[in-house]
């Protein structure tokens, strides 16, 4: 998938109802590990400084998230 397909497929899902998970900032170089070794690069988006100190992700599957959730969050 070329880098033009990638952002056209997660601009599409993020349109709908994405699986958000919310991380501390200091968690963000182990949770783009996480998701290089276990999600497809265009199912997740990564939007920095959503709050203070906080991170968030967006997923295009459920069990994503919660597989996140559990290996990062907590």
């Amino acid at each position: 998938m070329t880098p033009q397909e990638q952002a056209d497929y997660k601009r599409q899902w993020m349109m709908t109802n994405p699986y958000e998970v919310n991380f501390h900032s200091d968690l963000h170089r182990k949770a783009i590990a996480w998701c290089k070794e276990n999600v497809a690069p265009e199912s997740y988006v990564l939007h920095k400084w959503s709050s203070v100190y906080i991170h968030t992700m967006y997923f295009e599957n459920s069990a994503d998230a919660i597989n996140f959730k559990k290996s990062i969050v907590f």
